[in-house]
């Protein structure tokens, strides 16, 4: 009887050894996926927060206002005459002077009664709209508009007789290329082609015409200012302020 007694005692320890053991191999494997599930989810944190090239490149485009901005407007001036004013402006001084004079002694009595003032030129003067669609790409739109004026007065009593005005007005597709972009400083090319309309004393005609910043620069954020040296309606060397929104 007191065998039996010792067997069963060391059957219920050696089974208890067994459950213990038991548990903490269950709690070692609980542990064990507790922390791996942590620091599983810990390095998806870590690298779902790591910005990719391509965030990085959003991120450096959202920070330079030329970019982060798809749309310009901007108005200038013109302060060099360009080449193109001469043939255009010159075209009614050469029709006056086409003109046969009078060379009878009351004409030539009557012309010296009267003189040409000085004359007024207003170039070059702008205004643009553009629309970025790639990163160094945008187009737009630009019209022009440039003014001459000159007046025949009498020598005695400075009395106007007539006046004289020649007017320059273009409308053009502009299509522009930034090939530097920083955050306050924008370099770029521009190229514009269209029509441009003349009228003077005696009559109006269409022209082709085109408008061309061979270099231009703005400086400043969503308000900037630029300068351009090219040719065509808008002159030699242009200033002006635009805005981006």
């Amino acid at each position: 009887m007191r065998e039996l007694r010792v067997t069963i005692a060391l059957i219920l320890a050696l089974a208890l050894h067994i459950d213990a053991e038991a548990q903490e191999i269950v709690v070692k494997d609980a542990t064990q996926q507790s922390v791996s599930s942590y620091v599983a989810s810990n390095y998806t944190a870590i690298v779902s927060q790591t910005p990719t090239q391509e965030a990085k490149h959003s991120l450096e485009q959202a920070q330079i206002p030329s970019l982060r901005y798809k749309n310009t407007l901007s108005v200038g001036y013109g302060l060099l005459f360009g080449v193109v004013y001469i043939p255009l402006f010159d075209m009614y001084t050469k029709e006056y002077n086409d003109i046969a004079p009078n060379t009878s002694l009351s004409g030539q009595l009557a012309d010296s009664r009267y003189y040409w003032d000085t004359e007024r030129a207003f170039t070059g003067i702008t205004i643009e709209y553009s629309h970025r669609i790639k990163s160094w790409f945008a187009i737009g739109a630009k019209g022009g508009v440039s003014f001459k004026t000159r007046a025949k007065r009498h020598i005695g009593t400075n009395e106007l007789l007539y006046r004289d005005n020649t007017l320059l007005a273009a409308a053009l597709l502009n299509m522009r290329f930034d090939w530097f972009c920083r955050k306050t400083v924008t370099m770029y090319t521009s190229l514009g082609i269209g029509l441009m309309s003349h009228t003077d004393y005696y009559e109006t005609y269409v022209l082709p015409m085109y408008d061309a910043a061979w270099v231009g620069i703005t400086v400043g954020r969503r308000l900037y200012g630029y300068a351009e040296f090219g040719g065509g309606i808008g002159g030699l060397f242009r200033v002006g302020m635009g805005y981006r929104f």
